[in-house]
């Protein structure tokens, strides 16, 4: 009984300590109070997309001090540099087809002189088209800018060194966040107070009723035969199946794939069901397959013919696939922003299938070929058939001569 009352305040501590350790790991996650506040610039793009240089830029409004509205001489202004991502950043990471990239700024508090103790509100926005071409080039480009608003609260206090601050509160319509500089585990490890765009390369031709597939080209699937016994004059099937970029919000009914060969772009009445086929606007008056921008298109291609893309946005995903027809042995090769990342050889009179593509922001094809050469049959030719006749017949004239001679030395 000693024992079991002796051991009771040691167990009681580690109750404490345990109950004190859960509570800060809970308290880890909650928004925390603190004396420092940044902000954080997140930026969105799909995978595979070459980030410009993007600036932005963001503003913070003095509201009020002790609930009297501000005056431009009540309050101190906060200043705010620009941030800028380029694609060049640390602080980045690629999940489910999309890369984040973020900056950072250092304590936004820091220089700033209140001239009283007293509670300080602000209001922090970021500002709308500060990056020229990509703000009205909407055709090749489309950049959001974030319109979050951020109430900052700042209590000052009276310190034994001066006027300090002592609490830093942050917060939305959602609640408080963790402005800190490095934020939480759960705002990714920026600070809460965060700002996110998306900036997707959307790729539009420049003349969007005048295209020009050999110059604008996104993503080109080709067919060529080679081999003896190959045919240049035959169709072959495929599919087609586009996914949009995950941050593509508004998709189009259809993207725009012409048929081209040696000559340029060409009728593609043989290609696609009639259905399937629409025609540009402008004066060069081409003709196109309508490409499902969310399921499966079938089309067929002939020798030294491809299906030429030019609208797809960078990051998209595609995955393309051929009826191998009888006798012929395919193969492919895939290139992915210039570089020939994939080579598949498939099994004869088989369904042959890129896999999961991506459109990136340069050179992007899928190359099948197809080769049909002859084998020779086993066995013997019936070429032969003379030649075997004679040696039957020679066989027989020494079957017959070996009998005669037989007889002779019996009856000899």
């Amino acid at each position: 009984m000693r024992r079991i009352l002796k051991s009771l305040p040691v167990i009681g501590i580690a109750a404490i300590i345990s109950v004190a350790g859960a509570q800060t790991a809970v308290a880890a996650d909650e928004p925390q109070t603190a004396t420092t506040a940044a902000i954080a610039k997140v930026l969105q793009v799909p995978e595979g997309t070459t980030v410009p240089t993007l600036t932005f830029a963001h503003d913070v409004k003095a509201v009020s001090v002790d609930d009297v509205a501000a005056t431009p001489t009540n309050m101190p202004g906060i200043s705010l540099a620009d941030m800028t991502i380029d694609g060049t950043e640390k602080n980045q990471s690629t999940k489910n087809g999309v890369t984040t990239y973020y900056v950072e700024s250092l304590d936004i508090l820091k220089d700033v002189t209140f001239s009283h103790a007293g509670t300080y509100v602000y209001t922090v926005t970021e500002r709308a088209t500060t990056n020229g071409q990509f703000d009205t080039d909407t055709i090749h480009h489309t950049l959001t800018y974030s319109n979050e608003s951020y109430k900052l609260t700042v209590y000052v206090v009276n310190t034994d060194s001066g006027l300090g601050v002592g609490a830093a509160i942050v917060e939305t319509d959602k609640g408080k966040v963790t402005a800190t500089p490095g934020g939480s585990q759960k705002d990714g490890g920026h600070s809460g107070m965060a700002f996110v765009s998306t900036y997707v390369h959307t790729n539009g031709p420049a003349d969007p009723d005048n295209p020009n597939p050999t110059k604008e080209s996104t993503l080109a699937i080709s067919k060529a035969v080679k081999g003896d016994l190959s045919s240049d004059k035959q169709y072959f099937n495929f599919t087609v199946k586009l996914s949009a970029p995950a941050l593509v919000t508004n998709l189009p009914e259809y993207y725009r794939a012409y048929v081209m060969d040696a000559t340029g772009v060409i009728s593609p009445s043989n290609n696609g069901a009639a259905s399937l086929l629409g025609q540009d606007l402008g004066d060069k008056k081409y003709s196109f397959i309508k490409v499902s921008a969310s399921g499966p298109t079938d089309f067929t291609l002939k020798h030294g013919q491809k299906l030429v893309f030019v609208d797809t946005p960078t990051g998209t995903s595609y995955e393309v696939s051929e009826i191998t027809p009888t006798s012929y042995e395919p193969s492919l090769v895939v290139t992915t922003n210039a570089v020939a990342a994939k080579s598949i050889v498939g099994e004869k009179d088989e369904t042959l299938a890129s896999g999961q593509q991506l459109v990136g922001e340069s050179t992007n094809t899928a190359a099948f070929t197809n080769n049909r050469t002859l084998v020779t049959p086993t066995g013997l030719s019936v070429s032969a058939a003379p030649f075997i006749g004679f040696v039957g017949l020679a066989i027989l004239g020494l079957a017959a001569y070996v009998v005669v001679k037989s007889r002779m030395r019996a009856h000899g």
